[in-house]
């Protein structure tokens, strides 16, 4: 292949021929871009399992115990109960109330009964008169005034909460397989195709942030540099540098200087170097 004297040729020509004479074929991957962090991800969104664990169980029996009493059972108040208990609210829009409530199940026995009981929701303010509410066809089912009020608040703040821990999942986890992909290139061999890449961003751990145009899409990557490694730029454009996008998938590599992170014969690395003089 003859290729043109580099100083007789503009940027874009430069651009044209590098990405034209780029060698093409499959060449083993000597490294990824990627870090084992998915690992911590993955462990993260089994944390994130947990904690949804929890607040399920912590908030929606409440929920369904006086849906239950406020949709399907007649309810008046108990007035021979006690109740203790108060509500605070944190960051101004969270309410938090917890009630203790002493009262007989069986009205035609003395036993007395003490429960606890916990509301949450989103809002700015709450009652301050609170009455003790009995199911009157289900003698054992009671719950407060402010329960009941709050319901619809209640539901839609744990829909919203529940939403929120799902977005979280699905972020972490799409996020931990998306790098666990990327690393499986490690070793094999795979057709590199060339792209420019804008970095933007490069951090003291050596995290790089780059975006190609791909087909007419701009995508974004991250890769991670070895100890020494430089991306390997274009001396005619400033922060453009050369990435390698595996062949059907959306995962690219900074190419290096030494041109180490795939494998590269001499006379490859040779011509690179004359494209890019």
């Amino acid at each position: 292949m003859t290729i043109p004297a580099p100083e007789t040729l503009s940027s874009a020509d430069k651009q044209q021929l590098l990405l034209k004479t780029f060698p093409a074929r499959a060449r083993k991957v000597n490294h990824s871009g990627v870090r084992g962090k998915y690992f911590w991800k993955a462990v993260s969104s089994l944390f994130g399992v947990a904690l949804a664990a929890f607040f399920i169980w912590f908030w929606l029996p409440d929920i369904v115990r006086d849906a239950r009493l406020a949709w399907f059972d007649s309810v008046v108040v108990e007035s021979e109960a006690d109740v203790s208990g108060s509500c605070k609210i944190s960051k101004m829009v969270f309410i938090s109330c917890d009630a203790k409530i002493s009262y007989r199940p069986d009205p035609a026995r003395e036993a007395v009964l003490t429960v606890e009981q916990h509301t949450s929701f989103f809002g700015f303010s709450h009652g301050t008169k609170v009455d003790v509410l009995r199911s009157t066809t289900h003698p054992e089912r009671i719950t407060t005034s402010i329960a009941t009020e709050h319901l619809g608040n209640r539901i839609v703040s744990f829909l919203l909460l529940a939403g929120l821990l799902v977005l979280f999942e699905y972020a972490v986890c799409s996020e931990a397989w998306k790098e666990f992909r990327h690393s499986r290139l490690q070793g094999r061999e795979v057709v590199l195709r060339p792209v420019l890449a804008r970095v933007y961003e490069c951090d003291e751990d050596r995290n790089v942030k780059f975006s190609a145009d791909i087909d007419g899409v701009e995508r974004h990557g991250t890769n991670v540099l070895r100890y020494g490694d430089t991306p390997l730029f274009l001396p005619w454009s400033q922060n453009v540098a050369i990435a390698l996008l595996a062949s059907g998938t959306r995962y690219m590599i900074l190419l290096d200087e030494e041109m180490t992170v795939a494998n590269f014969t001499d006379s490859e690395k040779a011509l690179l170097k004359t494209l890019l003089s």
